[in-house]
């Protein structure tokens, strides 16, 4: 009797795992590749109204030293005069989200100057689909870049346009805050696990169960 209780537990966790890596592989990558640096990191957070789960990309470009040709046009186009661009771009389109982006801030640690020019904070067209911000500024003291997305939010299934700012500052260790509609302040939860890293969650968790099920015997 408990080898038929146990039976659809496995393949749950097969269907969770395989779920979870499709979701995170149908995401697109649309900034353009940085020489100087860039990356990507997940969100997970929990808001008054449910869950907001996703992705945000980032590059770096050094405006000094651009070698790619996707990275050189990218910089060409926005024309700010600056030593190094800073590009984000958030991707709500986990199928766990049922939370739109509203907010999303990136600001220096601990709190330093960004060292931005005032008029180089913006928001560029992705030419996919992208939601453009209603309101994108600076904090007085210049620690903190701000993209607002007022009533077009970034709802489940959407993503951001490109979001960018201007510095002299070759400044790689931030952190961000990205909030839901009518949540006052809800911080970035770690990073949830890679696909790769879920799926073997889920093997050994069906490796112990299947121990458990052969000791009922």
């Amino acid at each position: 009797m408990k080898v038929m209780q146990e039976s659809p537990i496995f393949a749950s966790l097969f269907l969770v795992a395989f779920c979870t890596v499709g979701a995170f592989a149908s995401l697109t990558e649309l900034l353009p590749e940085s020489f100087h640096y860039e990356g990507s990191t997940f969100y997970d957070i929990v808001t008054d109204d449910g869950f907001l789960r996703g992705r945000i990309d980032f590059a770096v470009y050094d405006t000094d030293n651009l070698l790619l040709p996707g990275e050189t046009d990218f910089a060409d186009a926005l024309g700010l005069e600056c030593r190094y661009i800073y590009a984000y771009q958030v991707f709500n389109d986990l199928f766990a989200s049922d939370e739109a982006v509203s907010y999303f801030a990136v600001f220096g640690t601990p709190e330093e100057s960004l060292d931005i020019y005032e008029q180089s904070i913006g928001s560029y067209d992705d030419g996919a689909g992208g939601i453009e911000p209603s309101d994108e500024y600076f904090t007085p003291s210049n620690t903190r870049a701000v993209w607002d997305f007022g009533g077009s939010y970034v709802y489940a299934g959407d993503h951001s346009w490109f979001l960018v700012f201007g510095s002299d500052l070759d400044w790689v260790a931030g952190d961000y805050e990205i909030r839901a509609p009518e949540d006052n302040d809800f911080p970035v939860a770690p990073n949830i696990p890679e696909p790769a890293t879920v799926a073997l969650l889920g093997m050994g968790l069906m490796v112990l169960l299947r121990q458990r099920r052969t000791g009922a015997k």
